[in-house]
């Protein structure tokens, strides 16, 4: 499913693309690290 919609976006031009991962979800990099996606940048984020 995620090589189609790779694919999909590929066909459309797409520049970009981001995965967000949620803190405590860092297991899951493995599953997007075949697909060529990196960590590039951490957000830390305060609620006020």
């Amino acid at each position: 499913m995620v090589e189609r919609a790779l694919n999909w976006l590929k066909i459309k031009e797409a520049v970009n693309l981001e995965v967000k991962v949620a803190f405590g979800n860092e297991d899951i990099f493995k599953f997007y690290k075949k697909f060529k996606f990196y960590p590039r940048q951490i957000i830390l984020e305060k609620k006020i």
